[in-house]
């Protein structure tokens, strides 16, 4: 399956409706490489199936899925990354990379609001010391 989806990437044409298609079939494995490529691709109109499968079982497919929403840049999934981000262990760690990338798309959109929202957050949650980092950067983006 991974030759055949890096196949379909590759060759652009056709290649979002063949992972729509694709993703309300797809188990395991397979749906979450189907959510990567949706991401890979930016479609914007996967979001709402990606913020379904932000609440999925599987916790790769939930990262996919986050990184996915921060790719496209969708202004809906504010909510559900910050969301993904209060989780814990490698997770939040990811989902904390994704908040940042969709903060910095959300911006270049034009979409300052939800951008500082999510900057906000940040800089108020990541109280750690090992998450200091976050926090100085959010506090330096707001």
């Amino acid at each position: 399956y991974a030759d055949a989806a890096s196949a379909v990437l590759a060759i652009r044409a056709g290649a979002v409706e063949l992972f729509r298609q694709a993703l309300p079939k797809a188990a395991g494995r397979i749906r979450t490489g189907v959510i990567q490529a949706l991401g890979v691709l930016k479609d914007a109109g996967s979001a709402k199936d990606l913020r379904k499968a932000a609440g999925d079982e599987n916790r790769e497919t939930r990262i996919a899925a986050i990184w996915g929403l921060a790719t496209i840049g969708d202004v809906g999934s504010v909510g559900v990354v910050l969301k993904a981000a209060d989780s814990e262990g490698i997770e939040r760690k990811r989902a904390t990379k994704a908040c940042l990338m969709l903060a910095e798309n959300l911006a270049r959109k034009g979409h300052g609001k939800e951008s500082r929202q999510i900057y906000s957050s940040l800089a108020e949650t990541r109280t750690d010391e090992t998450e200091k980092y976050v926090q100085d950067i959010a506090r330096a983006k707001l």
